[in-house]
């Protein structure tokens, strides 16, 4: 009689196995968003310079800020997952991530010769806005080059908020 071999894995050594990748990805994920929501976030930094330069660049050609994106000498990327918007109610140039909406970080320039009270003190600034409350978002900004952490009163008024400048 022949003696039969088992060859193979036991089921707690693949029981093992399985709980070693999902603690490798557990901590994995979580970077790799984190890393992605960087890249995109300089993404959208890079395009919002260029912005700032072709208002700027209006501006003392005109005397005046625009009452219209259109009447920029650039159009305004799409970059994936944010909004980049010209607002013309306080002159400024915003990007908020489409799903995460405000409560999360965004971005803003506020024009050099800007007049409105809540703004002026941010007045030629790109800045990086997070709620106090999003850890995740003061990372971001500060990952993004941000320095001289200050207040930032929203116009809502809702929340908290910390300003990161990046310029």
């Amino acid at each position: 009689m022949r003696k039969k071999i088992n060859s193979g894995f036991t089921l707690i050594e693949l029981l093992v196995v399985v709980l070693i990748i999902g603690i490798l990805a557990a901590i994995a994920v979580p970077q790799y968003t984190k890393t992605v929501d960087k890249s995109r976030a300089a993404e959208v930094l890079a395009s919002i310079r260029t912005l700032k330069d072709a208002l700027e660049v209006y501006y003392m050609q005109t005397g005046a800020y625009p009452t219209s994106p259109d009447q920029l000498d650039v159009t305004i990327p799409d970059v994936k997952d944010y909004d980049i918007v010209i607002d013309n109610t306080t002159t400024n140039i915003r990007a908020v991530n489409k799903t995460k909406g405000y409560n999360a970080y965004h971005l803003r320039y506020f024009p050099r010769y800007i007049t409105t009270p809540n703004a002026a003190a941010f007045a030629g600034k790109l800045i990086c806005v997070a709620q106090d409350s999003d850890k995740t978002g003061q990372s971001i900004c500060v990952s993004l080059g941000g320095k001289n952490k200050r207040a930032y009163t929203p116009m809502s008024n809702s929340g908290s908020y910390t300003a990161y400048d990046l310029n």
